[in-house]
């Protein structure tokens, strides 16, 4: 499970940096309509790496958490 949580926290951070980059597309030369399609795609990417991908593991590392400890009795 130390494993699955270290995971996460690298895959939070580089999710993270990813936002800088879609944010300087403009000023590496996209301009108009061009520079509108790559930030949006830019951050529908980051989104999805950052929502999805870290919420994927996240589950896992609760998935782990709850089989590796005993069922409660009601």
């Amino acid at each position: 499970m130390k494993t699955l949580l270290n995971y996460a926290c690298w895959a939070t951070v580089v999710s993270w940096c990813t936002y800088p980059v879609v944010y300087v597309l403009p000023m590496l030369g996209l301009a108009g309509a061009d520079a509108v399609v790559g930030i949006q795609l830019g951050y529908c990417v980051s989104d999805i790496i950052s929502k999805c991908g870290v919420g994927f593991l996240i589950y896992n590392i609760t998935m782990a958490k709850s089989a590796s400890e005993p069922l409660l009795k009601a």
